[in-house]
C-alpha cells in the first residue's frame, strides 16, 4: 500500500474480504489501513457469527445502507484519515455501489479514490501451503459435483436440473458457494459460458458442464463435455482429433523438458483426474498408473512459480546487465501491464515493458478497437515499448481485420514480438508466410522473431526446417530483427547428445549463418530468463556472445548486446 500510495483499502468483494479477514459476505465491507488496522462493517444480524470467524480490530453492525455509509465515515474519523488515497475494487463495484462508497457522507472530500485491483492481485497471486491445501479441497468437491452432473444426464432432463444435481452434491460435500454453474446443451454448447436454461436434453446432444465450488473461501474449476447417449461418428471423430492434438502438444514438451520418465503412457489424457499440481522448485506433478510423475517446467532456482522484479535485478547486477526487456507473453494480458508498469516505476531505468493483448478477429469491430486502445494507452500513458504476440496465434494475421492492429503498431513505432515456433512444420511455415505478407503491407512495422524462430530441431525430427534457412529472406526487409539467445532449444541430451553441452556449438553455427548473410545489425541477444536456468546461467548466456561469437568484432558484439535494442525500444 505504501508503494501504491494508498492510505486505506475499502473492500466489498467477499473473496477479498475473506482473504484478508477470514470472513467475506455481501452487504458488508472491510476497511484496512496502511498501518494494518482492520475495521469491519456487517449487517447487525450477522455480528455474532462474524465475531467468531473474522480477524479484526473494530466491528460494527448496521441496519441498512444509510447505516453502512455512516459507519464507514466513522472509521475515517477513527483512523484519522482526512486526505490521501482510498483503494476501491473498480473491477467488482457496480456504478451504484461506487456512487455510495464515494458519496460525500461516506468519505472525506480530500480523500481521492484509486483502483486497488492490481495491489490485491499481487498480494493474492502467491499461495502459501495452507491456501494450496484449501484449493485441493475445493478441487475434490468439484470432482464430486462433476460426477453427479454427468450421472444425472439423460434425455428429457433440463440443463437447470443437471446444474441442480451438481450444486446439491457439492453443497453436501462442503461447498458454501459457487462462481456460477454453467450447463449448455445441443446448439448452446457454442456459448463459452452458457447459464443453464429449461432446455430439455435430447439423445445425441453434447452437454458442456462447468462447475466452480467455493470451499472455505477457495475455488476450483472443472469443465467437461459429455454426450447424451452414444456419440455419433462425427462427434467421436471431433473428440479423437482434439485428443490427438492435445497429446501432440504434450509430446512437444515431453522429452524436450526434463521429466521423471520418458514413457508416454504417463502423459495425462484430457479427461483424466491425475491430481495435477504445481510443486516447488519449478516442477509440475501428477499421478498416473500408481506413479507420481514430474516435469521440470521451470528451473529449480524458482522455488515458487514466480520471478519478482527484485530477483531479476539481482541477477542483472551480477551479470552486468543494465536494462532488461520484460516479455509479457506468459502472463494474463490485463494483469501484466500494471505489474510491469509498477516494476518500471519502482526501478527506473532497469526495465523496458512490453504488453500482450487479446486481439481476436472473430470478435466485433468494437471489441477489436478496445484491444487496440489498450496498446495505445499502455504506450502513451504507461510507458510500454513493445507488444508480444498480441493475438491468437491460430488466426490469419494477414487478414484485413488485422489492419487496424498493424496500423496502430506502425504508428506508435513499437516492435512486435512474434511467437512462431513450438508447432508442426506446416503450421510454422504458414505462419511465417503470413508475417511476410504483413510486413510487405506495412513496411514501417518493426518485427522481432524470438526464440531463434522457435523451430530449432535435430535433423531427424519430422518438423526439421534447417533454421535459419527459412528466415534468411526476411532480412531483406528493413525492419526485421532476430533474437539470438535462445539456448533452451538445446536443453535435452536425449535429442542433442554432445551438442547439448555449453557453449552449444550448433547455436553459434546458426547465428554465424545469419551473420554471414546480413552482418550483426539485425541481431539482438535475449536470455529468456528465468527459464534459461534449465540450461545455463544468465552470465553464461551473455558470455556466449562475448566470448564465443569469435566471428564478430567488439563493435558488432556491442550491437547484439544492447545497442540495437536500445535504438528499437527507446526511440
Amino acid at each position: 500500500m505504501k508503494v501504491a500510495k494508498l492510505n486505506a483499502l475499502l473492500l466489498t468483494n467477499p473473496s477479498n474480504m475473506f482473504y484478508f479477514t477470514g470472513d467475506g459476505r455481501l452487504c458488508a465491507y472491510a476497511m484496512i489501513t496502511q498501518k494494518g488496522k482492520v475495521a469491519l462493517g456487517v449487517p447487525r444480524t450477522d455480528v455474532k457469527e462474524v465475531k467468531s470467524l473474522a480477524f479484526f480490530d473494530y466491528l460494527v453492525g448496521f441496519e441498512d445502507e444509510v447505516g453502512m455509509i455512516h459507519s464507514i465515515a466513522h472509521y475515517f474519523k477513527e483512523f484519522g484519515i482526512h486526505k490521501g488515497a482510498l483503494g476501491l475494487e473498480h473491477t467488482f463495484l457496480t456504478g451504484a455501489m461506487m456512487n455510495m462508497l464515494t458519496h460525500p457522507h461516506t468519505k472525506p472530500r480530500k480523500v481521492m479514490v484509486k483502483d486497488c485491483t492490481s495491489v490485491l492481485s499481487e498480494l493474492r497471486t502467491v499461495k502459501d501451503d495452507e491456501e494450496i491445501e484449501r484449493i485441493r479441497a475445493a478441487s475434490k468437491v468439484a470432482v464430486i459435483g462433476m460426477k453427479a452432473a454427468v450421472k444425472a444426464i439423460r434425455p428429457g432432463r433440463t440443463e437447470s436440473q443437471i446444474a441442480a444435481e451438481a450444486e446439491h452434491a457439492m453443497r453436501q460435500a462442503g461447498a458454501q458457494e459457487f462462481w456460477r454453474t454453467y450447463v449448455s446443451s445441443g446448439p448452446r454448447t457454442n456459448i463459452a459460458h452458457g447459464l443453464p436454461t429449461l432446455r430439455k436434453l435430447k439423445r445425441g446432444d453434447l452437454v458442456m458442464i462447468d462447475v466452480h465450488p467455493i470451499v472455505n473461501g477457495y475455488s476450483a474449476d472443472i469443465c467437461r463435455t459429455v454426450c447424451v447417449g452414444r456419440p455419433t461418428a462425427k462427434q467421436q471423430a471431433a473428440y479423437d482429433l482434439y485428443l490427438k492434438a492435445q497429446q501432440a502438444t504434450m509430446g512437444n514438451f515431453w522429452g524436450r523438458m526434463l521429466t521423471s520418465t520418458l514413457d508416454p503412457q504417463y502423459i495425462p489424457g484430457p479427461d483424466e483426474d491425475v491430481n495435477f499440481r504445481v510443486g516447488k522448485y519449478g516442477r509440475y506433478y501428477w499421478n498416473k498408473h500408481g506413479k507420481e510423475v514430474w516435469l521440470q517446467r521451470f528451473p529449480p532456482i524458482m522455488v515458487e512459480a514466480e520471478w519478482p522484479a527484485e530477483q531479476m535485478i539481482a541477477f542483472m547486477d551480477f551479470a552486468g546487465v543494465e536494462k532488461a526487456v520484460l516479455q509479457a507473453g506468459y502472463m494474463e494480458p490485463n494483469y501484466c501491464r500494471q505489474y510491469f508498469a509498477e516494476a518500471m516505476k519502482k526501478y527506473p531505468g532497469r526495465f523496458i515493458g512490453t504488453i500482450t493483448t487479446e486481439y481476436d478477429m472473430t470478435k466485433s469491430e468494437k471489441e477489436r478497437a478496445a484491444e487496440v486502445e489498450k496498446i495505445d494507452h499502455a504506450v502513451t500513458v504507461m510507458g510500454m515499448r513493445g507488444v508480444f504476440q498480441g493475438f491468437l496465434r491460430d488466426q490469419p494475421c494477414d487478414d484485413p481485420k488485422f489492419d487496424l492492429y498493424w496500423k496502430t503498431l506502425s504508428r506508435l513505432k513499437i516492435p512486435h514480438f512474434f511467437w512462431t515456433g513450438f508447432q508442426p512444420k506446416k503450421d510454422y511455415l504458414e505462419f511465417l508466410g503470413r508475417i511476410e505478407r504483413v510486413m510487405k503491407k506495412f513496411p514501417e512495422l518493426i518485427v522481432i522473431i524470438g526464440h531463434l524462430g522457435g523451430n530449432v530441431r535435430p535433423p531427424n525430427d519430422p518438423n526439421f526446417t534447417d533454421t535459419p534457412s527459412e528466415l534468411l529472406h526476411f532480412f531483406k526487409m528493413p525492419n526485421f530483427y532476430f533474437e539470438t539467445g535462445y539456448v533452451l532449444a538445446y536443453e535435452n541430451w536425449h535429442f542433442w547428445k554432445e551438442n547439448y553441452e555449453y557453449p552449444y556449438p550448433l547455436h553459434t553455427q546458426l547465428i554465424k549463418r545469419i551473420y554471414d548473410e546480413v552482418g550483426a545489425d539485425r541481431l539482438m541477444w535475449g536470455s529468456d530468463m528465468p527459464f534459461l536456468y534449465r540450461t545455463c546461467t544468465y552470465l553464461q548466456s551473455l558470455d556466449i556472445v562475448r566470448l564465443h561469437f569469435n566471428f564478430m568484432n567488439q563493435e558488432e558484439k556491442a550491437k547484439v548486446l544492447g545497442e540495437t535494442a536500445r535504438k528499437l525500444f527507446l526511440k
